[in-house]
C-alpha cells in the first residue's frame, strides 16, 4: 500500500467486514498468514484479536516485472510466516 494511503482504518474496515460476512455464512473463527517481516500488519491484526497459531518458514510468491510471459510471479524460498485466527463468536 503506498505511504499516503495508510493509517486511515481501511485494514481495520476490511477484516471486520470479512468477520462480518464469515459469521453470516455461518463460521466461527477468521484465520489468515502474513509474512512475520510485516510488523504493522501484524500489529494491525493482534490489535483487532487475532492470536498467533504458529509460526515457520514457507514459500511465497512476489510479483517479478521482468517476466514478459506467464504469471509475473517468482517464489522466494524460506520466508518466515506467521498464521494466526480471530474466534467470532
Amino acid at each position: 500500500m503506498l505511504p499516503e494511503r495508510r493509517r486511515r482504518g481501511l485494514g481495520r474496515s476490511l477484516i471486520r467486514e470479512c468477520g462480518a460476512v464469515a459469521a453470516a455464512w455461518g463460521h466461527a473463527e477468521l484465520v489468515l498468514e502474513v509474512e512475520a517481516y510485516n510488523r504493522a500488519a501484524l500489529a494491525l491484526y493482534e490489535d483487532d484479536g487475532f492470536q498467533e497459531l504458529w509460526r515457520a518458514p514457507r514459500s511465497a510468491l512476489e510479483v517479478d516485472d521482468a517476466v514478459d510471459d506467464g504469471p509475473p510471479l517468482k517464489r522466494r524460498p524460506d520466508v518466515d510466516h506467521v498464521c494466526m485466527r480471530k474466534p467470532l463468536v
